[in-house]
C-alpha cells in the first residue's frame, strides 16, 4: 500500500507541514500551492505555484505512482472543464487542486478530483483539512479527507 499525504494553501507555516509529517508517515507528500516558501524548504513535499506563490515552481506537475498518475496544480490557472481535458490528455486518475481552501472529493468520467483544503486557513464548515490517498497493489484508489482536531494551532 502506498500512502500519500496531500496538503494546500499553508501560507508560508513550515510549522503546520512538519505537525502533518509526525501525524502521517507517508511516501509521498503533495502540496498543491500557496506554500510561500522556496522549493528547498518545502522538502520532502513535492509542490506546485499557487497564486500567492513567488518561488520558481512549475504550474502543474504529473506524479506516477505505479500505474497511477497524478495531476497537481493549485487550481487558479484552469476551470474544471480543461482540467478534465488535462486529465484525460496526460491520462491522471487524480487531479489534485487546492485554491479555495475548502476541501472535496469527486469522481467524474472515472478521474478523481480532490481538494485537500487548508489545514491552517480552513474555509467553509470541515475545518482545518489535509488529504490522504491511499494505492494498493491492484492500483485501487482511496481517497479521504482528514480532518484536524480544533486544538491545532491556526495562524
Amino acid at each position: 500500500m502506498i500512502k500519500v499525504i496531500v496538503v494546500s494553501d499553508t501560507h508560508r507555516h513550515i510549522d503546520i507541514l512538519n505537525q502533518i509529517q509526525l501525524l502521517e508517515q507517508a511516501d509521498y507528500y503533495l502540496h498543491a500551492g500557496d506554500s510561500g516558501i522556496p522549493e528547498t524548504s518545502l522538502s520532502p513535499y513535492i509542490g506546485v505555484r499557487g497564486n500567492c506563490d513567488w518561488y520558481a515552481y512549475p504550474n502543474y506537475r504529473l506524479i506516477d505512482i505505479g500505474e497511477v498518475r497524478i495531476f497537481i496544480t493549485h487550481g487558479h490557472l484552469y476551470l474544471k472543464n480543461r482540467l478534465l481535458q488535462l486529465a484525460k490528455q496526460t491520462k491522471s486518475k487524480i487531479v489534485i487542486t487546492g485554491h479555495t481552501h475548502i476541501p472535496f472529493i469527486v469522481q467524474e468520467e472515472n478521474i478523481y478530483f480532490c481538494n485537500p483544503g487548508s489545514p491552517n486557513y480552513p474555509r467553509g464548515k470541515e475545518g482545518p483539512s489535509y488529504a490522504r490517498i491511499l494505492i494498493d497493489d491492484q492500483n485501487q484508489i482511496d481517497i479521504q479527507i482528514i480532518l484536524l482536531e480544533d486544538k491545532n494551532e491556526r495562524k
